[in-house]
């Protein structure tokens, strides 16, 4: 999809955002800056990538990571995965999000039926999930934004 030299740039800006998340708690002001980043880190994968934004109570990135690697159509998922790197680093919420390779960014009855069951085992914690973000080389898609969170 990239060019090598596009794909090196992508890395670097990455690395760099990533960098100062570390620092100085990375904050994600508007959503389009948040998109924008979900965006550089998942869009260009040809697999869908299943990953984890994890918060603390300022609303501040502890740590962004790839949590789940699947197929072009389908990452399995597994809450218990999520609750236990969300205790590890003293998170307060997560933001979700995962990329859709074909492009769509059309919500499905298992990306609800997963963003459910990742709630339900964060909410036995007191771990907020404050938003699940589709993401494509199209754009994003939020599920607070639809109001199916």
């Amino acid at each position: 999809m990239f060019s090598e030299q596009e794909q090196r740039t992508i890395d670097k800006a990455i690395e760099i955002i990533e960098s100062k998340a570390r620092k100085n708690a990375l904050t994600f002001n508007y959503r389009s800056e948040l998109c924008k980043f979900l965006q550089m880190k998942l869009a260009h994968h040809t697999r869908e990538v299943f990953s984890v934004i994890y918060l603390n109570v300022h609303n501040e990135m502890l740590n962004y990571e790839e949590v789940f690697l699947g197929t072009v159509s389908h990452a399995s998922v597994h809450p218990r995965e999520i609750a236990k790197k969300a205790l590890d680093c003293g998170a307060e919420s997560v933001i979700l999000a995962h990329n859709h390779p074909s492009g769509s960014l059309q919500v499905s009855a298992s990306d609800e039926c997963v963003t459910e069951n990742i709630q339900s085992a964060l909410r036995t914690l007191d771990i907020g999930v404050q938003d699940h973000i589709i993401v494509s080389h199209r754009g994003t898609t939020s599920f607070v934004d639809l109001n199916l969170l």
